[in-house]
């Protein structure tokens, strides 16, 4: 098994990797103490050089389209929402470890860390959840933000996908593996992957047909809530409005595709968030893979599996999409 960044291990850089060659859980439990151990040690020191206690509060399912009213005045997707969407995910998967149980199960995983490691927007992902705030997103029952980041992390990974061929169907498929496996909320796996079977979502290929799927789904989930729900202070509106994108419609009020791919990879530009204040680290601070945030709580979920089946046996390499 091959312990290291995420970077590095997709690009197979055996020279910066640390092997574990044998199979024994027992030595693996101890190769991935003695990583967790020196990594925890180095995020309490940046924590407290940079000195902040904030606190995440409730994690709900119908908070992701309280974005659309709340981030109307921003010019750009707050980083601090996806940081904290993409944190709150691996404390909920790290603490219900029967989530990575079965084949599948893992190699969704996989697949989810592979596509994260190549197009997560973040310069700076923290393993301690309680060092974020969510910004636009807002927090508390009526304004869930681990599902509204949540939905900010997919939009930011489909705009960062590189312009190849197939870049839009393997992140579907990443996506598909998640919602199957790891998303701990039934009625939101069902929905979304009754989204990915239609038809709209089986014509996926290129970096724009995800960007635009993506966003069409998100206002179907959203017409869909406020017929269920209502809707009055406009959390469920379609995004996204005139006020933030007149050139996003026509005359007849229909929505221009040419220019909403133009304003979403726009607003979804890593470019365009790293000169914007970060809380509470100073942007650029650390890069994604510097923090070894996926290994290790990733390692931190298998171990708790391990020690509930002590004949479980690990694959010798890591799998990519």
């Amino acid at each position: 098994m091959l312990l290291g960044k995420p970077g590095d291990i997709a690009a197979l850089a055996l020279d910066r990797l640390t092997v574990v060659r044998q199979r024994k859980v027992d030595a693996l439990i101890e190769e991935l103490d003695r990583v967790i151990t020196a990594s925890e040690k180095l995020s309490k020191a940046d924590s407290a050089a940079e000195g902040t206690d904030a606190k995440k509060q409730a994690l709900g399912r119908r908070g992701g389209t309280d974005m659309f009213k709340t981030v109307a005045a921003l010019k750009h997707f707050s980083l601090n929402d996806v940081e904290g969407a993409t944190v709150k995910f691996w404390q909920i998967l790290h603490d219900t470890p029967a989530a990575l149980r079965g084949a599948e199960a893992r190699t969704a995983l996989i697949n989810w860390l592979a596509m994260l490691s190549s197009a997560h927007p973040s310069p700076r992902c923290r393993e301690d959840v309680k060092t974020l705030r969510y910004e636009a997103c807002g927090e508390g029952a009526s304004r869930d933000g681990f599902t509204c980041g949540l939905w900010q992390l997919l939009h930011a990974t489909s705009v960062a996908l590189p312009d190849e061929p197939d870049s839009g169907a393997r992140w579907l498929a990443a996506l598909e593996g998640f919602a199957q496996h790891l998303f701990l909320c039934s009625e939101c796996s069902e929905h979304f992957l009754r989204a990915v079977n239609a038809a709209e979502g089986s014509g996926i290929q290129s970096r724009t047909d995800a960007i635009m799927w993506l966003w069409q789904t998100h206002n179907r989930v959203s017409k869909r809530l406020k017929e269920e729900e209502g809707d009055t202070d406009g959390r469920h509106e379609a995004w996204p409005s005139k006020q933030l994108c007149p050139s996003c419609f026509r005359e007849s009020d229909e929505y221009k595709h040419s220019a909403v791919l133009s304003f979403l990879e726009g607003y979804y530009s890593t470019e365009a968030v790293r000169s914007v204040k970060q809380t509470p680290a100073k942007a650029g601070s650390a890069t994604w893979t510097e923090t070894m945030l996926i290994v290790l709580v990733v390692a931190v979920a298998l171990v708790a599996i391990m020690r509930q089946t002590p004949q479980y046996v690990l694959p010798q390499k890591l799998r990519s999409i």
